[in-house]
């Protein structure tokens, strides 16, 4: 019950604070679409006439601004520095109310006046100065919202949990957005007009802080849902020090760690602030989308950052392996370094390639806001009770960079042209560059003397640790260290190193041998005289190869994969993984380096791609290994969760760079060298790194440092006994009479065909279906599976901590739910046609998502099922995967020979039978326990 509370007033506190956000973010969309003929006591007219000769240049220059928009270019300055003028000035008072009336009646009344003036800005629009007040009122509410990141993740976060508070709480940037912009473009597209997405908004911020009112207290004790003492939210070995406390106002701004917090914190206010501020207008003016699309493709990038978001929190909370003061300083300045990286690439972009500038703006906004996660992480580390102090200094530089931005933007770039924003690109890219060398240098992570953590805690602080939690004594830790050697008291984080070294180089190396098979699918599009390559339609194409051909060779892979499934298993278990991986991995290189040199032949091209199927099987016998082998009991999910992410990760690489290719003058042939020595390099590391045994493994020098075992979460040491070997005698017989291996071989089946189909025709269905050009064709048949990454990491999580839930309830409702997911995404695909590209592609990413989702059940599933034997049921589903990659483009071949859509929905029709049929399957067969001849264990 207790965690119950805490997440719905972490829930409630983060709808809150995104209102805030996004109230301030709704003009930066809208003016847009303000039509300019409203405006009152303006000029209609827009032409140059005659009668405009009596007029000043400067007021010339007003006039024709009026052609793009109500207010002028400095009236519009002026109202987008009014919500910095409201936050800056709101910081101090924030604080002071906050302080003597508590969070709660502060944060209501504050969020009740910011959704009153959200209300009524479509009343009084036409009036220049009533827009500044009800502006400045929004920015004066953002300046709240900054005090609540500070106080709510110290007093209800928990000692183990305030940095996934922070983490979460610090969304609110990117969810404001997010439901700011989409929901601005489809008022200001519909009939409703944009007034009303004012009147939606401001309804939705009072009820919203009403609610929050109703259930948040300032002290979690004192809570109403918490009715007795075991209800309380966080464990209170003493009270809670109280706000209320004289604020060393003095201490702190002469302490040099806060002021070199401060210095990144200018960088992330400029990175955040530019596209809070001109995001929807960079989009629209420069990369020159229409507004329906301006408003998907600005919250887009907020989307991706909430997923980054909490990543990043449980990093900061769980990478214990690295010291507080390493961690929290690499994942700031390594995030504020992206950020200008990002920026500079932006300086390179123009509009002719909106796509590709598309997704560095997407990246700008991603590592913005994980700075942001590093900031406040270092604030609560320096600060400790006084972090909402800080937190409000934050604010307050946000205010002033918002305040400042405006004029400067309208300086440089008045015309709002790619010239005039790479100058303001490169200027950012310097600023966060300085700011990030000055924060190294002169901050140090510790808790300050004035923090409220005492001496004793200050000597032994982690940040997942509150400073009222004195359960240890720092000599103890101590006295360890001294009577166990430093190498072993720092084995076990240095264990999960190795484990995790070898879990990522594992994962590339799966990535890359099925990203070789998708690059195909891809270049078959392109592969064509150079000079017709961004002509390409359906209608005026000369193939490569002839339609037979093509469904040829898209099968050879799935021959090779059928083929090479019982080798790969047979080698594994004679020779062990690590040598039968890296041979399949250098032969799928090699086969990859081959195939411009074989392309005109049509029977070489066969073979190539038979090659690079049969060297694909490998990886779904390493899939079965390698979370037994290396990923212990508790993160065994985990390491499942991230090896499937190769199925999503080979066709993200594999898509995204051949549209690069595909589009340059290099050529589609240098996307088969690049990737072909690529995977060379990574199997060259793998078997360099990676042992069959833990306990064997030549970077264990230790025994300390050896991972875990598979049965157990002590370390392994050389007096344990040796892991069981694979090649012991496998009970093909009673695992094929198993009804649960049926039952998860069926809804393999549904999974296989979902999977297959884009994975085979992704790029085709966007480029022949969808009617998008190759360059984008690239980035977004990509984009789905790169989603699909960060939602598998969070089915990954749920399958390991979910302990609410049983395993066989957990396992089956998580696939069922998934692959029903799949089978309405493909329902609503029959819908869908080329007039709404933007929705079908929507529809198209999260159908490749929950495709993902599924594919981690599966194989869950199977690890429960078949224990030590799961490699051989992951290649059972491997074979099935390939069958349907053998069949699948005959299939195609046949029911949509033109491409159309009518023949595409038909196809999509046979697939949600199929889906919903082996989903039944499924249920009615499979129980999730370990089978009896796991049992058994060879002596």
């Amino acid at each position: 019950m207790s965690n119950v509370v805490r997440y719905a007033i972490l829930a409630i506190s983060l709808l809150c604070m995104a209102f805030f956000i996004a109230n301030t973010v709704l003009f930066n969309f809208t003016v847009i679409c303000m039509n300019p003929k409203n405006r009152v006591g303006g000029p209609k007219v827009v032409t140059t006439t005659p009668a405009h000769q009596n007029f000043s240049a400067e007021e010339l220059e007003d006039l024709n601004d009026l052609s793009g928009g109500i207010y002028t270019t400095h009236e519009e300055g002026y109202i987008l520095s009014a919500v910095a003028l409201g936050a800056m000035l709101g910081t101090f008072p924030s604080i002071h109310i906050t302080e003597v009336m508590g969070l709660r009646t502060t944060f209501t009344l504050i969020g009740l006046m910011s959704g009153v003036s959200t209300f009524i800005m479509p009343l009084w629009y036409k009036n220049v100065w009533i827009v500044l007040v009800v502006r400045f009122v929004q920015g004066f509410g953002m300046a709240c919202a900054s005090v609540a990141i500070g106080i709510i993740p110290l007093t209800w976060g928990g000692a183990k949990e305030k940095g996934i508070f922070v983490s979460v709480l610090t969304c609110c940037y990117q969810l404001g957005p997010i439901l700011a912009m989409p929901l601005a473009g489809v008022f200001c597209s519909s009939p409703l007009g944009w007034e009303w997405v004012y009147y939606v908004f401001g309804a939705g911020t009072i009820v919203t802080f009403l609610v929050f009112f109703l259930i948040y207290s300032n002290k979690p004790h004192k809570n109403r849902f918490a009715n007795s003492i075991k209800v309380r939210p966080i464990r209170e070995p003493q009270k809670l020090p109280k706000t209320k406390d004289k604020v060393p106002y003095g201490k702190i701004f002469t302490t040099m760690s806060v002021w070199g917090v401060l210095v990144t914190g200018l960088g992330d206010a400029i990175g955040y602030m530019v596209f809070v501020l001109y995001g929807p207008i960079y989009i629209n003016k420069v990369l020159n989308f229409d507004v329906a699309h301006t408003g998907v493709l600005s919250a887009i990038p907020y989307v991706f950052s909430i997923f980054t978001k909490f990543l990043g929190g449980i990093f900061l909370d769980k990478a214990t392996c690295i010291s507080d003061n390493a961690r929290v300083m690499f994942f700031t300045a390594l995030s504020q370094v992206l950020m200008a990286v990002s920026f500079f690439g932006l300086t390179l972009l123009h509009s002719d390639t909106p796509m590709l500038a598309e997704v560095v703006f997407v990246c700008a906004i991603v590592v913005s806001g994980l700075h942001h996660i590093g900031l406040m992480g270092a604030f609560h580390i320096v600060a400790g009770k006084y972090t909402h102090v800080l937190s409000s200094v934050i604010a307050l530089l946000d205010g002033l960079i918002g305040l400042a931005l405006p004029r400067l933007v309208a300086f440089i770039s008045t015309n709002h042209d790619n010239s005039e924003w790479t100058i303001l690109f490169y200027w950012i890219s310097g600023i966060l560059l300085v700011t990030d060398v000055l924060f190294v240098a002169i901050t140090r992570m510790k808790p300050a003397e004035w923090s409220g953590v005492d001496i004793q805690s200050r000597a032994k602080f982690s940040f997942r640790q509150s400073y009222y939690d004195k359960s240890e004594e720092p000599a103890l830790v101590l006295q360890t260290i001294h009577s166990n050697g430093i190498d072993e008291w720092f084995g076990e984080p240095m264990a999960n190193v190795l484990r995790y070294v070898i879990l990522f180089i594992s994962l590339v190396c799966m990535a890359f041998l099925i990203a070789n098979t998708v690059l195909f699918n891809f270049t078959v599009i392109c592969m064509k005289p150079k000079q017709d390559v961004q002509q390409v339609t359906f209608a005026n194409e000369s193939r490569y190869y002839t339609p037979d051909e093509e469904s040829w060779l898209l099968s050879s892979v799935a021959v090779g994969s059928i083929i090479g499934t019982f080798p790969s298993i047979h080698a594994t278990e004679k020779f062990g993984l690590r040598r039968s991986f890296a041979l399949f991995g250098i032969l799928s290189a090699m086969a990859t380096v081959a195939m411009p040199l074989a392309s005109e032949y049509f029977y070489a091209v066969v073979g190539v791609r038979f090659v690079q199927g049969f060297a694909k099987t490998a990886a779904f016998v390493a899939i079965g290994i390698i979370p037994h082998t290396w990923g212990g009991m508790k993160q065994k999910g985990l390491f499942v969760s991230m090896l499937t992410c190769s199925y999503q990760l080979g066709p993200f690489f594999a898509t995204s760079a051949s549209g690069f290719f595909c589009s340059s003058t290099y050529g589609w042939e240098w996307v088969y060298y690049t990737f072909g020595i690529a995977t060379l390099i990574c199997f060259i590391v793998f078997f360099v790194v990676y042992t069959n045994s833990p306990y064997k493994n030549r970077f264990a020098q230790f025994n300390a440092v050896l991972p875990l075992t598979p049965t157990g979460e002590k370390p392994l040491t050389h007096e344990h006994p040796k892991l069981q070997k694979t090649r012991a005698d496998v009970p093909y017989k009673a695992i094929a009479k198993s009804f649960s291996v049926w039952g998860i071989m069926s809804t393999g089946l549904g999974d296989a065909l979902g999977y297959q189909i884009f994975f085979l025709y992704g790029p085709i269905y966007v480029n022949k279906i969808l009617g998008f050009d190759i360059a984008d064709t690239g980035v977004l048949a990509s984009t789905p599976y790169l989603i699909s990454i960060a939602t598998k990491f969070f089915g990954g999580i749920f399958l390991d901590k979910a302990s609410c839930i049983s395993d066989h309830v957990r396992v089956i409702l998580f696939t069922v739910i998934s692959q029903l997911g799949m089978a309405i995404s493909f329902m609503l695909l029959t819908m869908l046609k080329s007039d709404t590209p933007i929705l079908a592609q929507a529809v198209f990413t999260l159908t490749v998502v929950v495709s993902g989702l599924h594919h981690i059940g599966i194989m869950s599933g199977s690890h429960m099922v078949a224990q030590q034997y799961t490699h051989i049921l992951s290649s059972g589903v491997a074979a099935l995967d390939s069958s349907t990659g053998l069949l699948l483009p005959h299939l195609v071949a046949l029911v949509a020979p033109h491409y159309s859509h009518d023949e595409w929905s038909h196809l999509f029709y046979g697939i949600v039978a199929v889906l919903l049929v082996t989903n039944v399957s499924f249920v009615l067969m499979t129980k999730l326990r370990p089978a009896k001849w796991t049992q058994t264990l060879p002596q």
